[in-house]
């Protein structure tokens, strides 16, 4: 938004309403006294926004303070009705899709798995969202208010436009996903890329209680991350897996490169295997199995300390820890917060990228660095796109209050 537009009373106005919103959310209940104190603005002011905000649902009056000893006419208390306004959050992934209902206190009250089609295309995805959707509309209460849809997804986004700009999971280009789905429910969707929506989550409702600066790590199909700074959630695309792992001069003769995903993601981990074995090596692993090997096989095979799991187990999270320890040395997070199936109950996968760590970052700032899972693991991604949800609403984002 450029001067001009920031220097309009709407825009002013605007930015007043979600100041006083925010304060109201985050103070459980409220006096328009308080209000004025804490946001230094007039009362006159303050009672607009009120009345403004009660109109559109977002705040109730909450009755009156009883009389103190003072007596006198006890102050009206505002609060946010969480538990009345609801959102949906959509986490879509190469295999399975979650869906989660939840109000915007975070409260869980449904969820679901899909396995998302094979080979999937746009219009195949979009019906298994919206049948998502229309599943999770029935379960609302009858005094609860949908109030948007939040859909985590792998890859670029143009989070205003709500494009999914480039997916290297899907092989997708440009896909207008929030408006295809929009168009269907009518009903406001906010897209925006899955790391992020992760960090997200866990600044909302997650252990963001716990840190100011924070990096959550998705490991899955692929490598992302999103960053946290001053409780905030930086603007950026946090393509982890695409750091190049290459000789420079091997990219340089034109040989494909190879990527931190290529050699410490999910699907990396899986096809080292196959490739260990079409070598001719020989473990419990790599005969015991039928194929392809699932991912739950291969932990099986690293909690049997079998040799060619642990040495694949551990190139890869050679490579990963290296890439981390460049992040600490940048930003020194006070935590790294993981996601993802291998990941999950791995003491081992702990251990070993700490050692990594400890080893290629700076001791001051890698001795205060907690490595920590997800405080909601599988629903990692649908937990963040509820908090999408309450993040745009807590700005009074135009499309939660336009006709479609």
């Amino acid at each position: 938004m450029n001067a001009e537009q920031k220097g309009r009373p709407s825009y002013l106005y605007h930015l007043n309403q979600s100041s006083i919103f925010r304060f109201i959310q985050s103070s459980g209940k409220i006096s328009r006294n308080q209000l004025a104190r804490k946001t230094g603005l007039s009362i006159p002011t303050i009672s607009r926004s009120l009345q403004n905000l009660e109109n559109l649902g977002l705040v109730v009056s909450s009755g009156n303070r009883e009389s103190g000893k003072k007596g006198g006419r006890p102050p009206q208390l505002f609060h946010f009705p969480a538990t009345q306004n609801y959102a949906i959050g959509i986490d879509l992934e190469k295999e399975t899709t979650s869906c989660i209902l939840a109000d915007m206190s975070g409260k869980i009250r449904e969820s679901i798995t899909m396995k998302t089609p094979d080979g999937a295309t746009v219009e195949d995805v979009s019906h298994m969202i919206i049948r998502c959707i229309e599943e999770m509309q029935d379960k609302i209460p009858s005094q609860g208010r949908l109030r948007g849809i939040g859909l985590s997804v792998p890859g670029l986004v143009n989070r205003q436009e709500g494009i999914l700009t480039y997916s290297h999971t899907f092989g997708w280009k440009n896909i207008p996903l929030a408006s295809l789905i929009r168009k269907k429910t009518h009903i406001p969707v906010f897209l925006d890329n899955e790391a992020n929506l992760l960090s997200l989550g866990e600044l909302c409702f997650g252990l963001g209680n716990r840190y100011k600066n924070f990096i959550c790590v998705d490991i899955r199909y692929g490598i992302g991350c999103g960053i946290v700074y001053e409780n905030r959630l930086l603007d950026i695309p946090g393509e982890l897996g695409q750091i190049c792992l290459d000789d420079l001069t091997q990219v340089k003769k034109g040989m494909p490169r190879l990527t931190l995903e290529d050699r410490a993601s999910d699907h990396a981990v899986l096809q080292k295997v196959e490739t260990m074995r079409q070598q001719g090596a020989t473990s419990s692993l790599l005969s015991s199995y039928a194929r392809p090997v699932t991912l739950d096989k291969f932990r099986e095979a690293l909690v049997k300390n079998d040799q060619a799991a642990l040495k694949i187990f551990n190139q890869a999270l050679s490579d990963l820890g290296i890439a981390l320890a460049f992040l600490v040395n940048i930003f020194h997070p006070e935590a790294f917060i993981f996601h993802g199936p291998i990941t999950e109950n791995n003491p081992l996968f702990y251990s070993r990228l700490r050692e990594v760590i400890d080893n290629c970052s700076l001791s001051p700032f890698a001795a205060t660095l907690d490595l920590k899972p997800s405080c909601f693991q599988s629903i990692g991604g649908s937990v963040g796109a509820v908090a999408f949800v309450l993040h745009e609403l807590l700005d009074l984002n135009p499309s939660f209050f336009t006709k479609s």
